[in-house]
């Protein structure tokens, strides 16, 4: 009875293979270096997705989860989508977000709530070799997320693309030329309209927007402002420079106590050129219809002197 009574002792952790502690990798795989589905099960190793798991002591990143993906999956996918965003650079997937691959109508592969798959078929070209397996090429990611949800989600990882990339509206017609009939082709174009590299946040691209929706005349990105003198001052997010009026996004990074003392020497120094600089941050970009009466009165006031 005592016998019965007493406490389980936990199995201890099982050491893991050095090639199987770095990345995640397939059932397949962990049999191949004798780990057993039981010892998978066990504390030294955790599950990503079906099919995948990783070392319990493994920190996941969203890479870790594409690695996860790429395990399981055959090896015609191509990221697509965000997660080819993600591929080219453009750092906005979370750590749990389902990996986005592209596989051909014809292909047999089984949907995990881990991994999105999306039937269509790539043209010659439309995907090349990366160090996270076959992704869309610029190009073609943006044909792909220029054609999703309304402006405000498609632009700002458009411009996102464009500024790691190089791609331009013109690379993505080319190829939209060749696809006549895909689904929501008509929301591309006015993407590309607003698709601009030059934005270096996604609120920033945002704030742009609101800007463009309000009826203003469409500001200029990233303009360099210089003294009588000629010498540099600063380089604003958003101008109309024959009004000499600037709009600036100040992200969280500004809330820093010395940034906080440069951003002022900045704007004192504008200032004194004669330009008005309106300051908007990620809570005041909350009450859109507020920003928009700020920058009108600003306006206003620069029209008038």
């Amino acid at each position: 009875m005592a016998a019965a009574d007493a406490a389980v002792v936990p199995r201890p952790p099982a050491a893991v293979p050095r090639e199987l502690a770095l990345q995640p990798f397939s059932r397949r795989t962990a049999l191949e270096h004798a780990v057993t589905d039981r010892t998978l099960r066990g504390p030294s190793y955790r599950s990503v997705l079906r099919g995948a798991h990783a070392c319990a002591d493994l920190h996941l990143t969203y890479g870790h989860r594409i690695r996860a993906a790429r395990a399981v999956l055959p090896p015609q996918a191509v990221l697509g989508g965000r997660s080819a965003l993600w591929a080219w650079g453009v750092r906005l997937a979370e750590p749990d977000e389902p990996v986005e691959v592209v596989l051909p109508p014809t292909a047999r592969v089984r949907n995990r709530a881990e991994i999105r798959i999306r039937a269509d078929v790539l043209r010659p070209g439309e995907a090349v070799p990366s160090r996270w397996g076959p992704v869309t090429t610029p190009a073609r990611t943006a044909f792909d997320l220029g054609r999703r949800g309304v402006l405000r989600q498609s632009v700002p990882l458009l411009d996102a693309l464009a500024r790691a990339t190089g791609v331009t509206a013109e690379d993505v017609d080319r190829l939209a030329s060749e696809h006549r009939g895909a689904r929501h082709l008509t929301r591309l174009a006015p993407a590309l309209t607003e698709m601009d590299g030059r934005a270096e946040s996604l609120r920033e691209s945002l704030l742009r927007l609101l800007v463009v929706e309000a009826g203003f005349p469409r500001p200029t990105l990233q303009h360099t402002v210089r003294d009588a003198g000629g010498r540099f001052v600063a380089r604003v997010d958003l101008a109309w420079p024959e009004l000499r009026l600037a709009l600036e996004y100040d992200g969280s990074h500004h809330d820093d106590p010395g940034r906080i003392a440069l951003d002022r020497r900045r704007l004192n120094a504008l200032h004194t050129c004669g330009w008005r600089t309106l300051v908007i941050d990620r809570h005041q970009l909350r009450d859109e219809a507020r920003v928009v009466d700020m920058i009108r009165i600003l306006r206003k006031a620069a029209a008038g002197s």
